[in-house]
């Protein structure tokens, strides 16, 4: 294994949060990548399955059902503050009729669109309250997801140590009542905290103990995000033809599950994993080819956006000017129709610099 520069590699996923990718975000087992702030935490498990809670009736019951149902449907539309303001309605509510296990779901589904919006100590005490509740009632699985949850959070603010701690603790619990699942999701997210350390030689080795474990679990999602991560290390080590093998794993996965969360992820690091390897810009084309009809299947226009400038980049570099020129144009109007004054200016100075400007 080659041994990484001095000056430490940036990992092209590894700093989920910040660079926005589009990641895996389950929601009732599809993904909805309908709104760019959805692309925040690959492994944030996300339980909006929101439900009508017949177990006690009454006007206070049916109202908080009736807002949690109104907070979902206002998440699912990006309407991420309205839906935080109905979901606290509800919870109060869900409080006054002593509903722990409603209580629960809401502080999940709180502290997860909390961390889509950037707020990560509200974020944080919510999860950690979903925890409380979670042992308090000895709910094994809603505690293994919880302590990935706050884990998560502490590694996006880089918490390593307390990050590790809360996944370590996951995983113990996943053990303890041999959940499949909750042990392949604490592994991996124990892998990124290895990979965040610099320390890729046991960022493989979890991930791949992880592997096994989301296999035996049929987690064909949970299996697509841990390839990418290990498709990650292999890349910034520059072992191009592992990271190739990581990130084809990953995408036949993530076709066969339909995910297009991780299908374009995976995307985004085979297309230069293989020009870096063996220089198959054909292969590149074709996959980024594939990465704009998903954005666009998802009328997801900021994706369509990384897909169009991809595919400009890529065309100018196989010396093909005129195929370039196009996609650097229509990346240009898009750019400007998302107000993405970065991107526009980067390929306003592309034209320029081509002299179509």
């Amino acid at each position: 294994m080659k041994q990484p520069e001095q000056k430490r590699k940036t990992l092209q996923h590894m700093n989920f949060a910040v660079r926005g990718l589009s990641i895996a975000l389950l929601l009732g087992g599809t993904i909805l990548l309908a709104h760019p702030a959805r692309a925040l935490f690959p492994e944030l498990n996300q339980q909006l399955d929101i439900r009508h809670n017949n177990s006690t009736q009454g006007d206070a019951r049916n109202e908080a059902d009736r807002l949690t149902r109104l907070g979902g449907r206002q998440e699912q539309a990006g309407q991420f503050e309205k839906a935080i303001a109905s979901w606290k309605e509800a919870l109060e509510l869900y409080h006054q009729i002593g509903d722990l296990e409603a209580k629960g779901r809401l502080y999940d589904y709180l502290g997860i669109t909390y961390g889509r919006l950037g707020f990560y100590p509200e974020a944080e005490d919510a999860l950690r309250r979903r925890l409380a509740i979670a042992r308090d009632t000895r709910d094994f699985q809603g505690q293994i997801y919880g302590l990935n949850n706050v884990g998560t959070l502490l590694l996006q603010q880089g918490s390593l140590s307390d990050a590790l701690a809360a996944f370590k603790e996951g995983l113990e619990v996943s053990n303890s009542v041999r959940h499949m699942e909750g042990m392949g999701l604490s592994l991996s997210n124990i892998g990124l905290v290895a990979a965040e350390s610099g320390d890729y030689s046991q960022a493989i080795k979890q991930y791949k103990a992880a592997l096994k474990f989301r296999r035996r679990a049929s987690d064909a999602v949970g299996e697509a995000v841990t390839w990418n991560h290990l498709g990650d290390v292999h890349q910034a080590i520059e072992e191009y033809k592992e990271a190739a093998a990581a990130y084809g794993a990953a995408l036949r996965l993530a076709r066969q599950a339909r995910d297009p969360g991780n299908r374009l992820r995976a995307i985004d690091g085979l297309a230069p994993a293989h020009q870096a390897a063996v220089g198959r810009y054909g292969y590149a084309v074709e996959l980024l080819g594939e990465r704009l009809a998903v954005s666009r299947d998802l009328e997801n226009l900021p994706q369509q956006l990384i897909s169009m400038h991809s595919l400009a980049k890529l065309y100018e570099e196989m010396n093909e000017p005129e195929t370039a020129l196009r996609f650097y144009r229509l990346a240009l109007a898009l750019a400007r129709q998302l107000e993405d004054v970065q991107v526009e200016n980067e390929v306003m100075n592309t034209l320029i610099r081509l002299g179509d400007f």
